[in-house]
Order: structure tokens, then sequence, then C-alpha cells
């Protein structure tokens, strides 16, 4: 009777170590495949890049300008004395004054010209250096933007099965246990 029942038992712990090892085999491999297939969602980027230039022209081109311009004439006097009754003085600045003058019973023209204190305008070209200065600024920015995409039905599955395969381990497990101790040997 022993050895009928030492037997059994060990048909029984065969069937238990079996069980046990196709179950450690079939978690292995379901990890092994979830570890294959990612879960996460996958990323788009778009990038755009930061460029700044600046870029400066200068042109320098000469002009002539009208301008006027004012010339001061300076205040001037001339005398001159003559024994004849006519005189003459002129300046296109000036006034003139003839006077007879005796002197000791001779005639004497006195004649006076003075220049009047004025200023002159006329309009002169004068050469002007001109410099224009342009900036050229191009400016680009960079950005990365990141989208995330929803998650296709092969990897909604497997995240399902993945909590199906930790539901199906606890399970086993405690049956493993639950038999193991209901059959333990009579010592």
């Amino acid at each position: 009777m022993d050895y009928e029942y030492h037997q059994r038992r060990l048909k029984h712990m065969q069937k238990c170590y079996k069980g046990c090892l196709f179950s450690l085999i079939g978690v292995a491999l379901l990890l092994i495949v979830l570890l294959l297939t990612g879960c996460r969602t996958y990323k788009q980027t778009e990038n755009k890049e930061t460029v700044d230039s600046v870029r400066t022209e200068y042109i320098e081109k000469i002009v002539e300008v009208p301008v006027v311009v004012t010339v001061e004439v300076p205040a001037e006097a001339k005398e001159r004395e003559t024994r004849d009754s006519t005189s003459f003085l002129e300046t296109s600045f000036a006034q003139s004054t003839a006077e007879m003058k005796w002197k000791d019973g001779v005639p004497y023209l006195f004649h006076t010209l003075e220049n009047k204190p004025q200023k002159i305008e006329k309009e002169a070209k004068v050469q002007v250096k001109e410099k224009t200065k342009t900036v050229y600024r191009t400016r680009y920015v960079t950005r990365t933007i990141y989208k995330t995409r929803d998650l296709a039905w092969y990897q909604k599955l497997l995240i399902m099965l993945g909590g199906l395969a930790i539901i199906i381990l606890i399970v086993t497990v405690v049956i493993i246990k639950y038999r193991h101790r209901r059959f333990k040997p009579d010592i």
C-alpha cells in the first residue's frame, strides 16, 4: 500500500511539475512577446530652425545741392579831388556825392563815393556726400513640436493581453499551491 501511494504521489507531482513548467514557458514566451513590442505611443516631431541674419548695405553718392550763399560787402570810402568841373566815380554798391568847393579863389570839385554795408545773396551748387544705410534682417525660429498618435489596434490588444497574462499567472500559482497542499504525504 505504501508503494501504490508513493506511485500515485509521484505521478501527481510529475503532473504538477509539468503544469508549472508549461505555465512558466508560456509566461516567459508572453513576456518575450511583450518586450519585443512596445506599448508607448509614437511621437512625430516637426523641426523649424532659427537663423538670424543681418545684412547692412552702405551706399555713398555725391549729390549737387543748390545752396544760397550770402556774401557781406565791407563798407568802403573813396575820395577824389580834381581841378576839372566834372568828376565821375562809380562802384556797383556805392553812393556818389560831388561838390564844388573853392580854395584860395580856385574852384575844386569835391566828389565822395561811399559803399553801403549790405549782404548779397547768390545761389551756388555745393557737392555733398550722401550716405544711405540699409539693414536687411531675416529671422527663422526653430521649434520642435511633439505630437502623440493614438495606439494601433494591435498595440491595444497587447496591452489587454499583458493584463490577462498576469491574471492567468496568479490563478495558476494559486491552483498549484492549492493542489500541492491537498495531497500531503502520510508519514
